[in-house]
């Protein structure tokens, strides 16, 4: 029986390689306190609201762009080297924050920025599963989502109490940290067992696993060679792929499914408000100070990405998604009726300034136990193994576009129309998701790769008690969850 913490370097591995994600976290959280302040009068780089909402969605623009390179490059280069060169577009984005003099410099401070966390999005996930072994590999996958959110905590609790310069020196600490951490982590044993490496390949596992037998390391070696030996068997150009995803009657089908639900979690619209959570309460006109509010948001999403990560294998895929959908449609609502009332009414709210917070909260709470990592979950589950690279950048390519066209969108109607259009636009977008999951989206938890296969091209006839569950032979690699930005 292996003791619980049998291979410490594999756990240490694992989180240093997630500390990548922190940065990202603060990338996410830094717009909703500093944003504000520069738009204030006397702001030492003073934004209007048009230039406000490029800085906001700017980091989504450019993202498709490492998406689609890092397939032919990290073959080549090694995980621990692509994630290691990550962390230099973001400490360098964080530079350009730093000395910026003008809106056009902020925004392309977060143009550069996304070329790392887009590749760090790619390579984390694929690092980590690669040095985990599989009775850890689903614990360890946690850590993304904490990390994420950890960051954004950070952000906003650093953003309201320093000055501009601080923030943005703090910020540009987390991925020399990275850095000075990751840089003496092993890289991992399939880049090795893919370059003809196997002796170096055998000796990063001895490392990773620690003190086991050599069954184990030989049984876990052949494990890797196999998977390695699928992957060179299955390579084929981009359009044979695509030919192959537009032909199957089921990939079409799981195409359509996962980029619904991607469509669904961008428009449902947390990802923009947690870049624009200070100005919501401070146009809310809430109990407590706005930043005090952004903070505790932070810390509830923190504490929601854990039960999440506890639930997602519990619960299902489908009750999630359909829990999370109504709860976010009817919280979002009742955001927007706060500020239909305040703002077109004009009617005395001081009996209920809890809501703003209240209906924040719960919608945080909700969209993070499904709309959030249950969609990347599904883009993992539902496609084969040679054509879900190609999947998962058509659904990472639409995430970028609608992710651009929502935090842009954002500004330009809580200005001109009203807040409450937004929140009651949002709402909608939730209940089309509800009826979306409803009718589309099928449950994937405990059923083979074979039976999702099977509903997806429409066939019935095999019920999943008649079906042999069998796992796969070698890891699949987990999809990033998604990331707030």
């Amino acid at each position: 029986m292996r003791l619980p913490f049998t291979g410490t370097l594999q756990y240490i591995a694992a989180f240093t390689a997630t500390l990548s994600y922190l940065s990202c976290g603060m990338l996410a959280g830094w717009t909703s306190p500093m944003l504000p302040r520069l738009r204030e009068p006397g702001s030492h780089l003073p934004l209007t609201a048009d230039e406000a909402s490029w800085v906001v969605s700017a980091t989504s623009m450019v993202m498709p762009l490492p998406v689609l390179l890092v397939p032919f490059v990290v073959d080549v280069v090694g995980r621990k080297t692509l994630l290691v060169a990550s962390a230099v577009p973001v400490f360098a984005s964080w530079l350009m924050v730093l000395f910026a003099e003008s809106a056009a410099m902020l925004i392309a401070s977060r143009l550069v920025a996304s070329l790392g966390v887009g590749a760090v999005m790619c390579v984390g996930p694929m690092y980590v599963c690669e040095v985990a072994e599989a009775r850890v590999r689903g614990a360890l996958g946690t850590l993304f989502q904490f990390m994420l959110s950890a960051g954004s905590l950070l952000a906003f609790s650093l953003g309201p109490y320093l000055s501009y310069e601080a923030v943005a020196i703090a910020c540009a600490a987390v991925p020399v940290v990275f850095l000075a951490c990751f840089v003496w982590m092993p890289e991992s044993p399939y880049f090795f067992a893919m370059r003809g490496r196997d002796e170096d390949a055998e000796r990063v596992l001895r490392r990773l696993r620690g003190s086991v037998p050599d069954e184990d390391i030989a049984q876990e070696l052949a494990v890797v060679r196999k998977c390695v030996e699928q992957q060179k068997g299955c390579r084929q150009s981009w359009l044979q792929l695509l030919g192959q995803l537009v032909r199957r009657r089921g990939s079409r089908r799981a195409l359509v499914v996962c980029v619904g639900l991607m469509l669904a979690q961008v428009c449902t619209g947390l990802a923009t408000l947690l870049g624009y959570t200070t100005e919501v309460f401070q146009r809310s006109g809430a109990a407590l100070d706005a930043d005090v509010c952004s903070i505790v948001v932070a810390a509830v999403q923190v504490a929601t990405s854990v039960a999440a990560a506890l639930l997602a294998d519990r619960a299902g895929r489908r009750p999630l998604l359909l829990l999370s959908c109504a709860g976010c449609a009817l919280t979002i609502a009742a955001e927007g009726v706060f500020f239909y009332l305040k703002d077109v009414v004009r009617a005395d709210l001081s009996d209920v300034q809890w809501l703003p917070l209240t209906a924040f909260l719960g919608f945080l709470v909700f969209n993070i136990l499904g709309l959030g990592p249950v969609p990347w979950a599904m883009v993992g589950e539902v496609f084969p193994s040679e054509v879900k690279g190609l999947a998962t950048a058509i659904v990472t390519v639409v995430l970028s576009v609608s992710s651009t066209a929502v935090a842009k969108l954002f500004q330009v109607v809580s200005d001109q129309v009203g807040m409450h259009v937004v929140f009651f636009s949002f709402s909608a977008c939730a209940a089309a998701g509800l009826v979306f999951t409803y009718f589309c989206v099928p449950e994937t938890k405990g059923r083979s790769f074979l039976e999702i296969m099977r509903h997806f091209e429409g066939d019935a006839t095999e019920s999943p008690e008649s079906t042999e569950k069998q796992p796969p032979a070698v890891p699949q690699h987990p999809q990033h969850p998604a990331l707030h930005l």
